[in-house]
């Protein structure tokens, strides 16, 4: 008979109850301790002028019984193999947010493939258990190009990394949406998906309604992906349909503030006919005292 391994003469029921017991106690602990545990939610976002956003949301508890935590400190650092940068200490707001923002042009340390690791960290207190969270990624860059051909209105979005040297490199494979601004939202006109030069392309509508020329803002975006985050991409193009934003007289109606010109002559009409009836009257009461009084008795 084969001598069996160490792992095969384990009793399982034996793991399974240490498993537990740590679980216990830790949880003991914390309870002891008085704290309950809080959790950080990171998000980057790339804006289409180049700055970036760094969005860290503190709260406790999970579903309804969620807690943000406010006026609490968080520390947010960008690292990379070897390399640790401080970006700043943000106090969070009444929705338990701090937010950064780095303008453009700033240069995050890299490691050997172009990521860099992003944390955010809370040291906790004594109603709250330390936390921290912590994200990995890449510059991405977007180029918008717009062509006609043949009546035919395309927008095209090139997407490309920098290497080391600062060289451009291709990203295919990407998942992105282009859509039109609007006042509180993004119109969605398409999902495209990058080919293998890092090109998207859509062809656009004629029919989207523009400012008084026409122009609108088309937008490229990639939403929470796993090694860019967020990034966005804006451009205006003088490709909608003109609308005048300029307010008009508002015609006569029985509902607007101003009658209609029949409305008041008719009114005019009836009151002129009621007061001179009126009148009237008065006029034939004094004539019949005035004939009563000349009359012999």
């Amino acid at each position: 008979m084969s001598k069996m391994s160490f792992f095969n003469r384990i009793n399982p029921h034996l793991i399974i109850g240490l498993i537990t017991l740590l679980f216990i106690t830790g949880a003991f602990q914390q309870e002891a301790a008085g704290q309950e545990r809080s959790r950080i939610r990171l998000s980057f976002v790339k804006k289409s002028s180049g700055d970036k956003l760094i969005t860290a949301t503190l709260y406790a508890g999970r579903g309804k019984s969620m807690v943000y935590l406010e006026n609490e400190l968080i520390t947010l650092t960008a690292s990379s193999a070897d390399t640790t940068v401080a970006l700043a200490e943000l106090t969070t707001s009444t929705e338990g947010t701090a937010q950064l923002m780095i303008e453009n042009g700033y240069r995050f340390p890299l490691d050997e493939e172009g990521f860099t690791l992003i944390e955010a960290s809370f040291e906790g207190n004594d109603e709250y258990s330390s936390a921290s969270s912590d994200i990995e990624v890449k510059d991405l860059e977007f180029d918008l190009d717009f062509s006609i051909e043949d009546s035919v209105k395309t927008v095209s979005v090139r997407a490309y990394e920098r290497d080391s040297i600062g060289n451009e490199v291709p990203v295919d494979g990407l998942f992105m949406y282009v859509g039109v601004q609007r006042l509180y939202s993004i119109l969605p006109v398409g999902e495209i998906m990058s080919s293998e030069e890092g090109v998207y392309s859509i062809e656009f509508p004629d029919d989207i309604p523009g400012d008084s020329t026409g122009t609108f803002t088309v937008v490229a975006r990639i939403d929470d992906n796993e090694y860019y985050g967020s990034v966005e991409r804006k451009e205006d193009i003088a490709w909608g349909t003109p609308v005048s934003f300029e307010l008009e007289a508002p015609q006569r109606k029985l509902w607007t503030d101003e009658a209609p010109l029949w409305m008041i002559a008719s009114v005019f009409i009836v009151l002129a006919g009621a007061w001179f009836h009126f009148f009237l009257s008065i006029y034939k009461l004094s004539r019949i005292k005035k004939v009563a009084g000349d009359s012999p008795v």
